[in-house]
């Protein structure tokens, strides 16, 4: 998982780096390398808009809001594995 991050980018072309995604030290949040890796098979948008939400299976926080308490990054995991699978079936393959 090292290296991950969720780059968007416009309509233009222009690359973007999700503000959230950073922590106070300008790197990747560690708790969410795990969830970056699950979500690097989604469109990069998809991935942001989904971390961004609030999901009821999370207290109602957003996925990258629930990860800050470390005792809930594996059920956001859970959540970003259950919702790939939901997007991806399993015969899918990138061409």
């Amino acid at each position: 998982t090292q290296g991950c991050m969720l780059c968007v980018h416009t309509s233009d072309g222009v690359a973007l780096l999700p503000a959230f995604q950073f922590s106070e030290r300008v790197t990747v949040r560690e708790e969410l390398l795990g969830v970056l890796a699950l979500l690097s098979r989604v469109p990069a948008w998809s991935a942001a808009v989904w971390l961004r939400t609030p999901n009821t299976d999370l207290d109602g926080q957003s996925p990258e809001q629930a990860a800050a308490d470390a005792s809930m990054v594996a059920q956001v995991e859970v959540q970003a594995r259950r919702w790939v699978q939901c997007l991806t079936p399993a015969d899918f393959s990138p061409r």
